[in-house]
């Protein structure tokens, strides 16, 4: 079963007022936190199976920073970009 989770920030706990989504409102940055809160409540339900990144890794956290600051891949490849994306 695949799941897609689409969310805006009009609507959800803790947004009243339509300018708490503009970014340069003041307190924009707590409405984006509990955006993220709510979405994060309904990934906890989610068993993952499979790649969920585009670039076919389990997370999109496939990379780490190496002792010279380059990104290094540090998990496996599940799939190909070319096999996530066939038509």
């Amino acid at each position: 079963m695949k799941v897609f989770v689409s969310i805006d920030m009009e609507g959800i706990t803790g947004v009243c007022v339509e300018t708490q989504t503009d970014q340069g409102h003041s307190t924009y940055g707590r409405a984006a936190a509990f955006m993220r809160g709510d979405l994060d409540a309904v990934l906890v339900k989610v068993e993952q199976t499979g790649a969920a990144c585009h670039e076919g890794f389990r997370s999109c956290f496939y990379r780490a920073a190496g002792p010279d600051g380059s990104l290094e891949v540090v998990e496996e490849r599940l799939k190909s970009p070319e096999e996530i994306y066939k038509a």
